[in-house]
């Protein structure tokens, strides 16, 4: 009988705790140190801020990434044969000139 009173009193206890760590952050919410204005100013500066610098930043790499993949990419058949075709009609003409 007594560990069970023991159990429901550190029960009773940790409720208590949760309780008022509970009221401790809504006060600590309500006593914000910036005032609404100072909130709204600081939201439009970040706004600004992320268009301004983040933005074009990320479009930039987007940009390098881009171009950086088009050079990977392997090439189809038809890109190979055509510039090896055009190749040889540059060594054939080449050729003819030389020999001229």
């Amino acid at each position: 009988i007594k560990k069970r009173e023991a159990l429901i009193q550190l029960h009773e206890e940790m409720l208590h705790k949760k309780e008022e760590e509970a009221k401790k952050k809504k006060e600590m919410s309500r006593k914000s140190p910036i005032s609404p204005k100072e909130q709204c100013l600081f939201s439009k500066l970040e706004k600004k801020y992320i268009e301004e610098h983040v933005l074009p930043s990320l479009e930039e790499k987007k940009m390098k990434l881009a171009q950086i993949r088009n050079m990977c990419k392997s090439l189809s058949k038809e890109e190979l044969l055509a510039h090896q075709n055009k190749y040889e009609s540059f060594v054939a003409t080449r050729e003819q000139e030389r020999s001229k």
